[in-house]
């Protein structure tokens, strides 16, 4: 916040993940920075104040923060384990999971279940995402688990048929999807996990921030309710992105209540 008074450079990570957040040309685009140029606007922060800084490795986002940058802007899932090591905002959408495969779906897959019963098939997944826990919660088999660090090693193996499915976010697969003709995207669908609570969506995400920098996290949620509180405005934002009426986070879903006790 001091460096917001004082006219410095607010520093933003990303990871290059259509559609949450990735470079096209010269620019950040995506849901995550469209949402977070308007928070950080709200707070008084000039657009050329905030520097978006590329993180290659997903894991590396959480820790940078405080030293690198002052925020992750990478509509990251709001998770227990994620929320005991730094504060998040409130979500700023909600989406189901789906899986991308070769074109025809030649395996008959479905959703995660799918693999978990099938010895033949092998699932693709991101490290440390949130599809990755709900495969390991079901009790998907290691060996048929494969984990990449990014979408475009995971779709490399799906084309050369080392895995038979990537599973992650709804927005990434159907874009995924869009920019290659050999692959579809698969309906949305909701991991249940035994003995957990019943879900109403696979995911929520927002931004993330160190710690000790509560007064900001809660100043970027200030301009957040704003946005979720105008639906039209939200669209607006986050629409060329493919988020829409689907993706669009209820006011009765809180970070508090995703992080659990964990949250801060």
């Amino acid at each position: 916040m001091a460096k917001i008074e004082n006219g410095e450079k607010i520093r933003a990570a990303f990871a290059n993940e259509p559609p949450f957040a990735f470079k096209q040309g010269n620019d950040i685009v995506g849901e995550a920075p469209a949402i977070h140029r308007e928070t950080l606007k709200g707070l008084g922060v000039k657009e050329e104040n905030i520097e978006f800084k590329l993180v290659t490795n997903w894991d590396a986002l959480i820790p940078g923060l405080g030293k690198n940058y002052e925020m992750v802007c990478a509509g990251m899932a709001i998770i227990p384990d994620r929320c005991q090591a730094a504060l998040f905002s409130e979500p700023e959408y909600i989406t189901m999971d789906s899986l991308l495969v070769k074109k025809g779906n030649p395996k008959d897959l479905k959703d995660i279940v799918s693999f978990k019963d099938n010895p033949d098939v092998k699932l693709g997944v991101m490290k440390a995402t949130s599809e990755l826990n709900d495969a390991e919660a079901i009790g998907v088999p290691e060996k048929q688990i494969e984990i990449r660090p990014d979408l475009t090693k995971l779709t490399q193996e799906l084309k050369g048929g080392r895995i038979d499915a990537i599973a992650l976010t709804t927005p990434t697969m159907v874009w995924a999807a869009e920019q290659d003709d050999e692959l579809e995207a698969l309906e949305p669908f909701i991991t249940q996990i035994p003995d957990g609570p019943e879900r109403e969506f696979g995911s929520a995400g927002g931004a993330v921030f160190h710690e000790d920098d509560k007064e900001f996290r809660d100043a970027i949620n200030g301009e957040l309710k704003k946005i979720k509180e105008d639906k039209e405005k939200w669209l607006s934002l986050v629409g060329d992105w493919g988020f829409g009426e689907s993706e669009y986070p209820p006011s009765d879903v809180t970070s508090k209540q995703l992080c659990g006790e964990n949250y801060q």
